[in-house]
């Protein structure tokens, strides 16, 4: 069956999961894991053989979030860089229609040897300096500090978008962490927050748990239809406004079709995506 518009087939999720999983790690910093909130569900047993098919689609899935995550968290280090470049990613990116034409020239005219410094510059120009040329990785609707509050990261973490992620992380087991600022609200902590939801979907199917995946797997449609979808969206349309480097115009769109082909398959409990 072919995918709706603007959404990844399945088998391209599994082959760009295969290249990009191993390419960046989120750093701890951005969520830290306190335990998992009881949950009832069938007892722990057997894995029939669809089960075992959903367990590999939930990894695939971790992996592609936090591919995305460390991405859209930070500068590329040479590391990263460096593992990008060999995995042939970027030209399976470009085999897929990720991106349009502006990767597919990208890649044509750069090089290995520059490649770290091209991308850690792109990042800043986009999302860390001032000006009308930055695009905003924070969700919408933020509010100013409280009265007498000074504090940047009060700042960054007040108001309803802020307020309501940190429930969901909540309710998770989870609390942002770790060094140096860094909002709730991040593009980066909600895509880690998916890995996060996924792998522990993964870890319980992997235990038989299969009522523990199953509020694994609601948490994330829950998270995914009622805040991710609309912010990445906004991110993809200002990217292209400030015309942004070509590689984070792909991973904007990447994220699209990610979340656009997640969304339909989180919808389907207890089943594979069609093929």
């Amino acid at each position: 069956m072919a995918s709706p518009e603007g959404s990844l087939a399945w088998e391209e999720i599994l082959a760009l999961a295969a290249v990009l999983s191993g390419v960046a790690r989120v750093r701890r910093r951005f969520l830290s894991y306190r335990g998992t909130p009881h949950a009832s569900g069938a007892a722990a047993g057997q894995l029939g053989e669809g089960h075992l098919s959903e367990r590999t689609t939930a990894l695939a899935r971790a992996g592609l979030y936090n591919f995305l995550a460390a991405s859209f968290g930070e500068p590329p280090d040479e590391e990263y860089v460096e593992a990008l470049w060999k995995s042939g990613a970027i030209p399976l990116l470009i085999t897929m229609g990720i991106g349009g034409d502006g990767i597919r020239s990208w890649r044509q005219a750069t090089t290995a040897d520059r490649l770290a410094v091209e991308l850690s510059s792109a990042y800043s120009q986009a999302f860390l300096r001032p000006g009308p040329q930055r695009e905003q990785l924070l969700a919408p609707m933020t509010l100013p500090p409280a009265d007498g509050a000074d504090d940047a990261q009060a700042a960054l973490s007040h108001g309803p978008a802020a307020e309501a992620v940190e429930a969901a992380y909540r309710e998770a087991g989870l609390v942002v962490g770790g060094n140096g600022p860094i909002a709730p609200q991040h593009l980066s902590v909600e895509l880690q927050f998916m890995h996060h939801c996924a792998a522990r979907e993964a870890a319980s199917l992997g235990e038989g748990d299969l009522g523990q995946a199953g509020e694994w797997r609601a948490r994330q449609l829950r998270f995914l239809s009622g805040h991710l979808r609309q912010q990445a969206g906004a991110l993809a349309d200002g990217l292209i406004q400030v015309s942004a480097h070509p590689y984070y115009v792909a991973l904007a769109d990447l994220t699209i079709c990610f979340l656009t082909s997640d969304g339909l398959e989180l919808a389907q409990p207890g089943r594979m995506p069609s093929r």
